[in-house]
């Protein structure tokens, strides 16, 4: 399942991006994560949840010990909704109701369709 595929990715995060790796060196991580389950459930693994509460300096929003992340609220995530948002209650409150016949329905119509 993805999910579980998730869980596996996000506990070798710190193996994975070693900054003391050096550029054309192999590194091989040699014992599999144990199997999680569901992250937001159980949590990341002991090393990622250290990290996250102590050494973290990334720009996402981070809580319940590593559970749940979310992107960069500004500017990203509020912008991508406000210009999403607002021009679509614009089309529909100004626009769409141009094309429409009076009384009728979008639904009614071949827009609808």
């Amino acid at each position: 399942s993805w999910l579980l595929l998730v869980a596996d990715a996000m506990s070798r995060y710190l193996e994975y991006s070693d900054p003391s790796a050096k550029l054309g060196e192999v590194i091989r991580i040699k014992n599999a994560p144990p199997r999680l389950g569901l992250t937001f459930i159980a949590g990341p693994e002991d090393s990622f949840k250290e990290y996250l509460s102590g050494d973290y300096k990334g720009a996402s929003m981070v809580c319940c010990g590593g559970r749940f992340a979310t992107g960069q609220l500004w500017p990203n995530s509020a912008s991508t909704f406000a210009m999403t948002l607002l021009p679509g209650i614009w089309y529909f409150h100004t626009l769409l109701p141009r094309v429409l016949p009076p009384g009728g329905s979008v639904w009614d119509s071949y827009l609808g369709s």
